[in-house]
């Protein structure tokens, strides 16, 4: 849907192969997180909750980010819910039009 394709082009979007080839270097060296990129890494910050951590210097980086990573998710979220509510409105004009 429109909604997808305007949320996704809020960052940049990897290739597959980068993907899993940052996923198994992160395996082989023991990390329970792989992220790739600063959102990447912000978004993984944001839902550790119980996740282990690898390192303290890992866990005190996640409790030091928290909250700035959740002040700059909460600009995310209204620009994402700015984004669906635009896209649901064309869309129901566009019903209107098309009754009419």
């Amino acid at each position: 849907p429109l909604e997808t394709r305007l949320i996704s082009e809020t960052v940049s979007v990897c290739k597959p192969e980068q993907v899993a080839k940052q996923i198994v270097k992160d395996a082989i060296q023991g990390n329970f997180n792989s992220s790739i990129g600063s959102d990447g890494y912000m978004l993984s910050s944001l839902t550790c909750g119980m996740a282990p951590v690898t390192s303290i210097t890992e866990g005190l980086q996640q409790v030091v980010t928290m909250g700035l990573f959740r002040t700059i998710a909460l600009f995310y979220l209204g620009s994402f819910d700015s984004i669906v509510r635009r896209c649901m409105m064309q869309r129901a004009k566009s019903e209107i039009a098309d009754k009419t």
